[in-house]
């Protein structure tokens, strides 16, 4: 007979070099294929350097606007090993490889785009936990965010039909790690907390939040050089980067807040402005040919902006804008996006 030790060795998988995990090609298609195993240490955890997975718990709003993560446990991925490829044994198990993938791809680009990888890594993913009622009326059911205040990725179940799960899209990883960027230049750290208290029902919050979607988007899109970078998970016309959004038609924060009664936050939607501001950002990248020059800018912008210290002034966020793009061909591609985009309000330095 075989002592237990004997056994349990005898059972136990072989050794992986590499594992299957969701990934983009530079032409947009997904597939399911073999990838280093990178910084990726333990693949029934999902750990690594980029951060580690964790299961259940519960999400709770701070008293300063932020978020923290309590009560959860350690995650355990079942997989096999055929010559020398990992295989998980479930959709959840290929889903949290393929997330942690996609983190580990952005980690490669950051120092790119003048962004330090030590600020934002590790940061640890909740896996469908429990979260409040007030973050549900912001967040389905079946969604994938990042934590402000809090730094860490919240994913949820995802039951529907999709191409592409949502938290094996790299476009829609890459969003997410966008909010984590907009964040750390905005407040200073991951851990500090928002400018404003996630109930704030003020027109400086709304405003602030589209900004924060518009950058998460622009983020996204430009790192992959990709308009429809959302596409393989949701149909969406409306947030494509290369689409026709200009302010004309949308409500703004004041008039919203003019008109609305009551749940402001749950009904005041942060996308249809933030999709204007995506949508100038892929202009200019258009103008200039140019993905990484564009991102640059809008950088260079957030954290001038951030300076003046005036996190609701949207308008202000395009004068800066303008004022950041450099004389001569960007600065001209950049206003004549704004103009186009935002009408009336568009900077008074892009006048022609």
């Amino acid at each position: 007979m075989l002592s237990l030790p004997l056994l349990l060795a005898a059972c136990a998988p072989p050794e992986a070099a590499r594992y299957l995990a969701w990934q983009r090609a530079q032409d947009g298609v997904y597939a399911v294929a073999p990838r280093d195993l990178g910084t990726l240490d333990d693949l029934a955890a999902v750990a690594g350097a980029m951060g580690t997975v964790r299961q259940g718990g519960q999400v709770m709003l701070e008293d300063d606007g932020g978020m923290a993560y309590t009560g959860s446990r350690a995650l355990h991925v079942g997989y096999d090993v055929q010559r020398g490829v990992a295989v998980p044994l479930d959709g959840e198990g290929l889903l949290l490889w393929s997330f942690y993938a996609h983190l580990e791809d952005i980690a490669a680009e950051l120092s790119d785009h003048d962004l330090d990888p030590a600020e934002y890594l590790p940061v640890d993913t909740a896996w469908t936990p429990v979260i409040p009622d007030v973050l549900l009326e912001l967040l389905p059911q079946e969604n994938a965010a990042y934590a402000t205040g809090g730094h860490f990725f919240i994913l949820l179940a995802d039951l529907t039909d999709k191409e592409v799960p949502l938290a094996a899209n790299a476009g829609i990883v890459r969003h997410e790690f966008g909010h984590a960027v907009f964040h750390r230049l905005t407040c200073g750290a991951p851990l500090a907390p928002p400018p404003y208290d996630t109930a704030d029902e003020s027109a400086g919050s709304l405003y602030y939040g589209s900004l924060h979607e518009g950058f998460a988007d622009s983020f996204a899109g430009l790192t992959l050089d990709d308009p429809e970078f959302i596409a393989a998970s949701l149909d969406l016309e409306e947030r494509r980067l290369d689409g026709d959004q200009t302010l004309e038609g949308i409500e703004l924060p004041e008039d919203f807040l003019a008109s609305a009664e009551e749940d402001l936050l749950a009904i005041y939607d942060p996308y249809a402005l933030g999709s204007v501001i995506a949508a100038t950002a892929w202009d200019l990248r258009t103008a200039l040919d140019d993905p990484d020059r564009a991102l640059a800018v809008l950088i260079a912008t957030t954290r001038a902006w951030t300076e003046a210290g005036a996190f609701g002034d949207a308008w202000g966020f395009l004068r800066i804008w303008a004022e950041t793009a450099a004389p001569g061909e960007e600065r001209d591609a950049l206003c004549t996006a704004l103009r186009t985009r935002f009408g009336e309000h568009a900077p008074a330095e892009c006048d022609p």
